[in-house]
């Protein structure tokens, strides 16, 4: 008997322990609940999309240290320049004078205009047009000849011009105006032309029906006086340099082109020369927006390890690039940027081409802006200390029933028991 009473004590143990651990697992399953909800949770700082939209396009400049003529660099500078294009995220400026400016050369304006119309001469006279290709190179000669007196390099186009000139005259048989085109093309004659000035262009045989015209050293020179306002312009005659204004010289008989320049400006104009007279003509101002870079260019050649730096800082802000591609040598283009926040330019490496080159500013300018659209100062996750407490009343009530259920069984099922064993055994025991 007494080991079945110890059976069932410890059966009843086991019931109450077991009903004992179902309520703590719903406990501790509504407390953990409640916990977490109360828990500071981490979440990632929202983007900035207006500050991503600051950082999508980067204004861009081409700086050109070669050496050489910019005749001679120009076409590979352009063509960098438009493959640079490419990158939807790089902005280059479109003014053209500063373009210039940045490779050591002058814009001019009046430049642009004559080879403009030497474009449309050349058109009209690949179209056997004579008299379209005369008034166009006419019209081009005037603007290239003011450009020439300012410094500007137009001896090339003004060959192009008068060649057009001399070939319609010498077509159509207009001797006197091949002939004063002859003259002309030699003064202008460069490296290339041959014997007595010729351009390539021209037969041996057409050019000699046109020969240098002799020089009469009786002939008739009439004083002219040549003004400009303001004074102080170099003074060109027919392509030759007659001092500057106001000046008196000596011109023949006949038609002359004038042409002045200087820092006021330019200005050109045919003259008759019949009579003792004085020519005034008024300067047209040019733009000279950009012309203390070709200083920052030089300083910046000459400058090495900080002291480039510096010098590339203040050309890039006087320029307001954030980005600078310097040519320095063929088939290599240094990059340089201003990092964001930063006040100095930072050299980032070197490229073969303008695509690369284009990739590598890119991806410095991304790394110094540590990711556009994000704050560099917050970190990437953060404490949200919200909290959303819940009181005891707010518990499921179905958690409680559970809880006091299970303990109104596991005590009937002891009285239970109880009660089945408070018994007693009588024996009757007969003779």
């Amino acid at each position: 008997m007494v080991p079945q009473r110890v059976f069932q004590k410890l059966r009843r143990i086991g019931v109450v322990l077991i009903l004992a651990a179902g309520a703590s697992c719903a406990w501790a399953s509504t407390s953990s609940v409640a916990q977490a909800q109360d828990a500071p949770t981490a979440r990632a700082p929202a983007v900035d999309e207006s500050a991503r939209d600051e950082f999508q396009v980067f204004d861009a400049s081409v700086i050109d240290l070669r050496s050489g003529s910019d005749e001679v660099r120009s076409p590979s500078r352009e063509a960098f320049t438009d493959a640079l294009g490419e990158h939807g995220e790089l902005r280059l400026s479109g003014d053209l004078e500063l373009r210039k400016a940045l490779a050591g050369s002058q814009y001019s304006a009046i430049l642009e205009q004559g080879k403009a119309n030497l474009a449309v001469a050349a058109l009209a006279y690949g179209s056997h047009d004579c008299a379209g290709a005369r008034s166009r190179s006419s019209e081009a000669i005037l603007d290239l000849a003011a450009a020439h007196a300012s410094g500007a390099q137009a001896r090339r186009h003004l060959r192009s011009a008068y060649l057009y000139r001399f070939l319609c005259a010498h077509r159509e048989q207009r001797a006197d105006q091949a002939l004063a085109a002859a003259r002309i093309l030699r003064r202008l004659a460069d490296a290339d032309a041959g014997p007595d000035g010729r351009p390539t262009e021209i037969s041996t045989a057409t050019w000699q029906q046109y020969p240098t015209p002799d020089v009469q050293s009786n002939g008739e020179l009439i004083q002219v006086s040549i003004e400009s306002s303001p004074p102080g312009a170099d003074i060109m005659v027919d392509f030759e340099q007659r001092g500057i204004s106001p000046n008196r010289i000596f011109l023949s008989p006949g038609e002359h082109l004038v042409a002045m320049g200087g820092e006021n400006g330019t200005v050109s104009q045919r003259i008759t020369v019949s009579a003792a007279g004085t020519v005034k003509l008024a300067l047209h101002p040019s733009r000279r927006q950009w012309i203390g870079i070709t200083d920052s260019l030089d300083e910046l050649r000459a400058a090495r390890g900080d002291a480039r730096e510096k010098a590339m800082l203040a050309l890039m802000a006087a320029v307001e690039a954030q980005v600078a591609f310097v040519m320095r040598e063929p088939g290599r283009v240094s990059v340089w940027i201003l990092p964001t926040g930063k006040h100095t330019a930072q050299h980032v490496g070197h490229a073969p081409n303008a695509s690369i080159a284009g990739e590598v500013a890119l991806q410095a300018l991304q790394e110094s802006s540590r990711s556009p659209g994000l704050n560099p100062m917050m970190p990437l996750l953060t404490e949200d200390h919200t909290t959303t407490t819940r009181s005891s009343s707010n518990r499921r009530w179905w958690v409680y029933g559970v809880v006091l259920g299970a303990a109104a069984i596991g005590a009937g099922f002891m009285v239970a028991q109880d009660l089945s064993e408070n018994r007693q055994r009588i024996e009757v025991s007969l003779p």
